[in-house]
């Protein structure tokens, strides 16, 4: 494993019903992006978009080389392939590290998920066989899965596929809380890229209280 390099994975929905936070999510994804830009250590970043098309934005490059958002590049349109999206990422990923000398490989994986509904149009996989999956690459390859979602169902499904609940979060989809939100995340991705362990828990029983707080007001 290469110290101090860590690969990002970005699964982003941009199905329609996300079109009502189209704005923030741009904002929020690229004040993410400039942070990461932004620190020290190597990192390479993969992006995808999703809806029930699947399309890999940028493969595995060196993160400075990553482009923000824009109004043009973020269309939400269509259903929720969810567990498509999650396996073929993986797979992708997956490949990218096998084709690598051991000592070429990152020393952290992240993998992060962000999605405003449930599961609704997948074809290729099937829950069971992405709980595997991700069990899989958490237990031998000590990858991180971080599970974002505006519907507690989501969540409570992502906890059930082996994403770790301390990993997973409940967010309100107003443009307050999606910018608070990606700062979070930002902040937690930050912290394991400068770590000496690979995993972490990302979020705080306090934190993931005070979000619960906020929807339930709304």
């Amino acid at each position: 494993m290469k110290k101090d390099y860590t690969h990002i994975a970005f699964v982003l929905d941009r199905s329609g019903s996300m079109s009502s936070s189209k704005i923030e999510t741009i904002k929020g994804f690229n004040s993410f992006l400039q942070e990461q830009q932004g620190l020290e250590g190597k990192a390479t970043f993969t992006l995808v978009q999703f809806d029930d098309q699947y399309e890999v934005w940028h493969d595995f490059v060196d993160i400075q080389k990553v482009k923000k958002l824009k109004d043009k590049t973020y269309v939400p349109r269509g259903m929720t392939a969810l567990f498509d999206a999650i396996g073929k990422t993986i797979n992708i990923i997956g490949k990218k590290l096998s084709d690598l000398k051991e000592e070429e490989r990152p020393e952290k994986v992240v993998f992060v998920i962000l999605t405003d509904g449930q599961e609704n149009s997948s074809l290729e996989y099937r829950f069971e066989v992405i709980s595997d999956m991700i069990k899989h690459q958490t237990e031998k390859y000590n990858w991180t899965f971080v599970f974002l979602g505006s519907e507690l169902s989501a969540v409570d499904q992502a906890i059930n596929m082996g994403i770790s609940s301390s990993n997973t979060l409940n967010y309100s989809a107003d443009a307050e809380d999606v910018q608070i939100l990606y700062k979070s995340v930002s902040s937690s991705v930050s912290k394991l890229r400068m770590a000496k362990e690979a995993k972490m828990d990302f979020f705080s029983e306090d934190e993931k209280a005070s979000y619960r707080s906020k929807i339930q007001k709304k």
